[in-house]
């Protein structure tokens, strides 16, 4: 969370004491431009990335995973371009629409690989390390400062969303299994929890189909009687 230090905490003034921002005004329109932008990323993040998750999943990771790297780009544009407010407007709208499109996509992306009775944990988890990171950030950037200068310290944080980037494309290599063991586990607990539904003693497969690359655990008992968690939940 160190570029959204960056972004939340010292941008503003950077533009005013460090980039002789002509006004106030000019350099809160700026920041607030950015803003704009990481709304519309979160939208159009959250579109587009349905429809990659339904073409096949790792393509969600991949998208993840490049846009958080390109958002590197216009963040260290804004810090070390001369202050002018026609070139640094659409530097800023591009640079929150890349800087959005994460923070959707994650969280969907958490919730299916927990299974249901993890997942409230695992986004408090989640929630925690953000709340944490956002109040870690500003003071890790102080200490940058103190030894490199304002600009530098910047970019320096700015950099820091490569480390996410990686991490994000790392996770393509994982998502796959991870939802299959979940889709077994949820499958193994609707027969542990509801065994008069005559699906004990079943074996447990796994149906990915081609189109949407949806997972859906199966319970048979022989061959040719399939009942999925779907159907379990429905007889209940």
């Amino acid at each position: 969370c160190m570029p959204w230090g960056v972004i939340g905490v010292f941008l503003n003034d950077y533009f005013i004491t460090d980039r002789n921002a002509p006004s106030k005004i000019g350099a809160f329109a700026v920041c607030a431009t950015y803003g704009l932008g990481t709304v519309i990323g979160q939208i159009a993040g959250g579109f587009l990335g349905k429809r990659l998750y339904q073409w096949k999943h790792e393509y969600l990771c991949y998208l993840l995973g490049t846009v958080q790297i390109l958002s590197i780009g216009p963040l260290l544009l804004m810090l070390n371009l001369p202050f002018d407010f026609r070139t640094l407007v659409p530097i800023s709208v591009v640079g929150g629409i890349f800087g959005g499109y994460a923070s959707p996509n994650v969280k969907a992306v958490l919730l299916n690989v927990n299974t249901p009775d993890t997942r409230g944990s695992a986004m408090a988890l989640f929630s925690l390390s953000d709340d944490i990171g956002k109040g870690l950030g500003p003071p890790l950037i102080g200490i940058l400062i103190t030894h490199f200068g304002r600009q530098k310290a910047f970019s320096i944080a700015a950099c820091m969303w490569l480390w996410s980037g990686l991490l994000l494309l790392a996770l393509s290599r994982t998502i796959v299994a991870d939802e299959d063991s979940v889709a077994r586990q949820v499958a193994i607990q609707q027969q542990e929890r509801h065994p008069h539904l005559g699906i004990a003693d079943t074996t447990i497969d796994i149906d990915r189909t081609e189109e949407s690359g949806d997972v859906e655990a199966k319970v048979a008992r022989t061959p040719s009687a399939e009942l999925s968690v779907n159907d379990v939940g429905a007889r209940l």
